[in-house]
Order: C-alpha cells, then sequence, then structure tokens
C-alpha cells in the first residue's frame, strides 16, 4: 500500500504520495542522464544530420508531454555547459548544439525553439485557462518603458561600430519569455520539486570535472572534444590552474535546492540528501577559487536563518557533516591538503585579509578588483556618459561597452537611471509580493517554501548584481534563463494558492 503524508492547515487540507514523488524522481533521473548522453553523442560523435535530429525528437516530445517542468530543466542544463560541455555557440563552431536555418539569414538555435514550441504549446493547450501574474505585475512599466525609450533610443544611437544588427543584440533578452511560457505550462507545485532534482546528477558531474583537472592539469572536455574553445582558468594569486568551472548557476539552483529540502523535508527521497547537495555544490564553489561563486550563496544562507525556522539545527547538522564530508574527501586522497592550502586556498585568504583590515595594500591592489576599479571602470562610465538618463538600449554603443564584472552599471548602461530605477522598483515590488504571499491563509509548506527559496536566492543575486555580476542586462542567456525560471517558480506558488482558497470558497458557498 503505497504511503502518503497528509498536510492539515486551518480549512486547508494537503496529501502527497510520496511513494509515487520517488517513483517520479527515480524515472527522471534516469531520463535526464541518458539525454544529456545521448547530446553528447549526438553534438560531438554523431553525424551532422543525426545532431538536428536527436534536438528536433527530443522538442517533438516536449510537444506531446505533460512533464512540462522536465523539458525546461533539460535545456536549463544544456545552456550552462556543464562540464565545459555545448560551450560553442558561434556558427562557424563544427561540433555545437544545432543551429536551424530555416530561410537565409534566419537561424533559430535548439534554446529558441524551445520558445517557440512553448509559446505554440499555450495558445493551443492551455489558451483560456485562466492563469494571471500575481508576483510580476509590475513588470508592464519596464515593458511600457522598453517599448517607448529603450527601443527608440537603440535606433537613435545605431550599430555603429558593430557588425551585429538590433536582433542579435537583443536576442538574448527574449528568453524572458520564459517566464511565461514555464509559468503557463507548469501547474503543480510538486513538479517545481521535481524539477530540483534534475539539477542533482550535474553537481557529481562538476565535481569530477573539477578533481580531474586538479589532479591531471588537463580539461575534461578536451577528452570528449579535443578543438574545444575552452581553456584551464590561471590562479592570479598562486599563478597554477584553477578549478573554474562552467554552469555557476546550475550549481546555484542545486544548493538552493538542498534548501529546499531542508526546509520541506518530505520530499527528501533519501533521508539528509538536501544536506549532501548542499556540500557538494559548496565543495564546486570551494574548489573552483572563485570568491563570488562562494559569497553569494553564503548569503543565501544568510537569509535561510531569517526564513526557516529550523535553521539552527539544520546549520549546525551541516556544519557537523561538513567536517566529516572534508575528512573523507582529504583521507581519500582526491587532492591533497598541501594542494588545496598552496593552490585554492590562497585566493581566499587575500579576499579576506582585505575584508578584516589586515592587507597592507587594501582594495585596489586586492588581486583582479585593481584592474577593474582601473580600466573597466572608467570605460564603463564613458560608455554610460553618452546617454545616463535614458541609456543606449540595445545598439551597437552598448555592446562595445557592456561589462561582465560590473554589475548594476551595465543596467544604467542599458536602460540609463531612470530605467536602472524602474528595474529595482520591480525588483524590490516582486520581493515584497513574495513575502506576502508567505504569510497568506492557503499559502500551505509546499509554496511557501518555493517562495522563501526564492526570496532567500535573490539575496545572493543582489550580492553579486552590487559587486560583479549583472543577472539582468548583460547577454547571457544563461542568467536570464535561471531569472525566468525562479519568476515563473514563483508565480506557479502563488498560482497554486491562489487556486485552493478558489476552491476552498466555492466548496463551502456551493455547501450553503
Amino acid at each position: 500500500m503505497e504511503s502518503t503524508i497528509q498536510i492539515s492547515q486551518p480549512a486547508v487540507e494537503q496529501q502527497v504520495n510520496i511513494s509515487a514523488f520517488r517513483k517520479a524522481v527515480t524515472s527522471d533521473f534516469v531520463q535526464i542522464v541518458a539525454a544529456f548522453i545521448g547530446a553528447i553523442a549526438a553534438v560531438y560523435y554523431a553525424p551532422k544530420a543525426v545532431n538536428y535530429l536527436y534536438f528536433l525528437v527530443i522538442l517533438a516530445l516536449f510537444w506531446r508531454t505533460k512533464k512540462d517542468y522536465f523539458y525546461f530543466g533539460f535545456f536549463f542544463i544544456l545552456v550552462n555547459s556543464p562540464g565545459n560541455l555545448f560551450f560553442e555557440t558561434s556558427a562557424a563552431a563544427v561540433k555545437r548544439l544545432p543551429l536551424y536555418t530555416f530561410l537565409p539569414g534566419m537561424s533559430f538555435s535548439v534554446f529558441d525553439l524551445l520558445i517557440l514550441i512553448s509559446v505554440a504549446k499555450i495558445y493551443y493547450f492551455k489558451l483560456g485557462q485562466g492563469k494571471k501574474f500575481q508576483l510580476t505585475r509590475s513588470a508592464k512599466f519596464l515593458l511600457f518603458y522598453f517599448v517607448l525609450v529603450s527601443l527608440p533610443m537603440t535606433f537613435i544611437i545605431g550599430f555603429e561600430g558593430t557588425n551585429q544588427g538590433f536582433l542579435n543584440n537583443f536576442r538574448p533578452y527574449a528568453y524572458y519569455m520564459i517566464v511565461f511560457c514555464f509559468y503557463m505550462l507548469v501547474d503543480k507545485t510538486e513538479d517545481l520539486y521535481k524539477m530540483g532534482y534534475l539539477f542533482t546528477p550535474f553537481l557529481l558531474f562538476t565535481l569530477f570535472d573539477q578533481l580531474f583537472l586538479l589532479t591531471t592539469g588537463k580539461l575534461f572536455v578536451s577528452i570528449i572534444n579535443p578543438e574545444t574553445v575552452r581553456y584551464i582558468v590561471k590562479n592570479t594569486v598562486t599563478g597554477g590552474a584553477r578549478a573554474y568551472f562552467s554552469g555557476f548557476l546550475l550549481m546555484f539552483y542545486g544548493f538552493l535546492f538542498g534548501l529546499q529540502l531542508r526546509m520541506n523535508r518530505k520530499y527528501e527521497v533519501i533521508s539528509g540528501i538536501g544536506y549532501l547537495i548542499i556540500i557538494f555544490a559548496l565543495s564546486i564553489f570551494v574548489l573552483s577559487a572563485t570568491r563570488s561563486y562562494l559569497m553569494m550563496p553564503l548569503m543565501t544562507i544568510f537569509a535561510f536563518i531569517f526564513y526557516s525556522k529550523k535553521a539552527a539545527p539544520d546549520l549546525i547538522k551541516l556544519a557537523l557533516v561538513t567536517v566529516l564530508f572534508a575528512i573523507i574527501f582529504f583521507s581519500l586522497n582526491l587532492i591533497s591538503w598541501d594542494m588545496f592550502m598552496k593552490g585554492i586556498w590562497p585566493r581566499f585568504q587575500v579576499f579576506f585579509d582585505v575584508i578584516f583590515g589586515s592587507s597592507e595594500t587594501g582594495l585596489q591592489e586586492f588581486d583582479t578588483v585593481g584592474s577593474r576599479l582601473d580600466s573597466d571602470l572608467p570605460e564603463l562610465l564613458e560608455g554610460i556618459s553618452l546617454s545616463p538618463i535614458l541609456g543606449a538600449g540595445f545598439s551597437g554603443h552598448f555592446r562595445n561597452y557592456i561589462n561582465d564584472d560590473l554589475g548594476f552599471l551595465n543596467s544604467i548602461l542599458v536602460f540609463g537611471i531612470v530605467g536602472f530605477l524602474l528595474v529595482l522598483t520591480f525588483l524590490f515590488s516582486f520581493l515584497i509580493n513574495v513575502n506576502k504571499w508567505i504569510k497568506k491563509r492557503f499559502a500551505l509548506e509546499d509554496e511557501q517554501v518555493i517562495l522563501k527559496s526564492v526570496a532567500m536566492v535573490f539575496f545572493g543575486i543582489f550580492l553579486g548584481y552590487a559587486t560583479t555580476y549583472d543577472y539582468f542586462t548583460v547577454m547571457h542567456t544563461y542568467r536570464i534563463y535561471f531569472i525566468s525560471l525562479l519568476l515563473g517558480s514563483a508565480e506557479v506558488a502563488a498560482h497554486n494558492i491562489k487556486e485552493r482558497r478558489n476552491h476552498f470558497f466555492k466548496h463551502k458557498f456551493s455547501k450553503s
């Protein structure tokens, strides 16, 4: 007899079939690993025609499936290039995810087709279902600004100095459509937890990829694709190889999912697996010797303290399990303690030296920060100075000056000060709404945890946005995809709360 867990709250109750959930997670695990291996075979080993056909079959399955979360998760994995796979995106690349050219000068990537099929699927199967946005309504002001200001500024400034036109400059931002598509196609909060499990195998794969580099001095991807454009990143403090990895946001989402499981433990298919997921993710961030990759998750953990009543005992247990994991890790000699202290820790040490005032050189001479302050910052400020109030839109000027290491200043470059204030207004409005919906009477633990985790992760995002990484306006599809999944997931949770409330009152009045 299948086990069920019943959750009762005032006037509402919910049943979660844990046995069925475990079966679904196991099935999804097998399928996501098989689909990923199939993608590797299609891109790197199969003839070009097979590569094209493989992803068309995947997209055809997406059209027919009711497990939409699976395909959004699968393409999120691909866009993050785990293990440096599928990293090549130029039209000239031989071994890459297919680019479908239907008309001269009009090509579509698999991610473009994902959005087009999603929109068609919504039109044919979901039109008229009555879903309305609850948390992101203030985005309409950004849309008005984009149409009335950013688009005109794009063409007023023009595309001089770049061989890219408007469509190529704007293309990454079309992926914000994923917010709409994900929300319209994914109905159950439970599916959000299933999607989180899709990413867990790639934590292990990325950790293996890092250890392979540190122990052999070679990139694992070079075995699969000797012509890869990826290269070994140099440690700017020690001078040696650095276990830098691709797919940070995939790992960050995995880390967030670990926290979700600790906040809602009935979804742990194995007791304590949430701890392991968190530890694997943190290990990856530490081995990468990338300070921002570690600081953002730590900021998310800081937010976790405020959003979870179980945070204190959970963090104590996490610390103990981490110590045990570290002892096992170094006992197995996966990497030596000496290698860690000489090749990885120094990049963190110089950061803590600056933070705690023990550095003699200060921030200006702090590793890569000095070059950003001395050269990158003046250059970006020069770009902003052309149109500081309204921004440069998606013009050639924007393309020439955009910088991946200076966070929110890129938003000012694109939208100007006026548009940047609208971006901040939207973000804060969204988080205020999230916190309101967490406290709704009909919000059960499933929805509350999703909403809390989204609020928590934005603490980490804001740290990156204020210091280094722009998650909203830099031309990186994987970042926009990540933000879209977060916004869409929050909307799914809010919709389920609203539907439960409507069902309750409908049932109550029908009895009377």
